[in-house]
């Protein structure tokens, strides 16, 4: 039987032990058990750095905010901003990396196991962000409903990073195909959802906030290519 991604994340968080006195090395361990060194990905630290910034920056995030991530995995992207922002938190489907946060950012008391779509709307962060999440939901709903909430939660912005772009699903599945081909990777059954760019600009309408879709281009993943990132704030 194939396994879900969900399986995949927890068996990766679990087959390492939480680093309890974070270091030097932190930043990038985190990284690691992330995927941001997976194959496709765009390996170099400073690359992901480079995104991490744009994240930052793209969304205002300044010392006195508080950020909150769905989907925060082992929590690199928490642990690049908690010396930036004012608090931070965050939730996971994948309970073991969970762990990995708590780990690594012992301030950090709102670091829970939830699936995206149940993640609780208080307490309210003035930002919400999700980094490379919603090409793992089932469909285009429950992107939808993860969406709402995060709009509900946040008090100022909303960031989605990385959303595999619907117009371009056949090139980004033979890119994917490829890789599978060259490194004997087996996909099987892990099947990653890909998104229209009218989905998050007509919930923004609804909503009556101001809305920016950009390409990604912010890392040198051979994903980047065909996917988007979506900033979102409050009028």
């Amino acid at each position: 039987m194939s396994q879900t991604w969900q399986q995949i994340w927890s068996a990766k968080g679990a087959a390492v032990a939480p680093q309890h006195a974070p270091d030097s090395g932190t930043l990038e361990r985190l990284m690691d058990l992330g995927g941001y060194t997976s194959p496709t990905a765009a390996g170099a630290l400073s690359a992901y750095e480079r995104h991490f910034r744009y994240v930052r920056e793209s969304l205002s995030i300044g010392t006195g905010d508080s950020v909150y991530e769905v989907g925060c995995g082992a929590g690199a992207l928490l642990y690049w901003l908690h010396t930036h922002c004012r608090q931070v938190g965050g939730a996971d489907f994948a309970e073991p990396l969970v762990q990995h946060a708590r780990a690594a950012l012992p301030a950090a008391d709102d670091l829970v196991h939830a699936d995206a779509d149940r993640i609780e709307t208080t307490p309210r962060y003035d930002v919400v962000l999700s980094n490379g999440v919603f090409l793992y939901f089932a469909s285009a709903e429950y992107a939808r409903r993860v969406t709402e909430r995060m709009i509900t939660k946040a008090t100022r912005a909303i960031g989605i990073f990385d959303v595999n772009d619907a117009d371009r699903r056949e090139e980004a599945l033979e890119v994917r195909r490829a890789a599978q081909r060259e490194r004997g990777l087996d996909y099987s059954g892990l099947e990653q959802l890909f998104l229209p760019r009218e989905l998050f600009t007509s919930i923004a309408d609804r909503h009556g906030l101001e809305c920016r879709i950009d390409d990604t281009a912010t890392t040198a993943s051979a994903n980047a290519r065909y996917r988007y990132h979506v900033t979102m704030h409050r009028r």
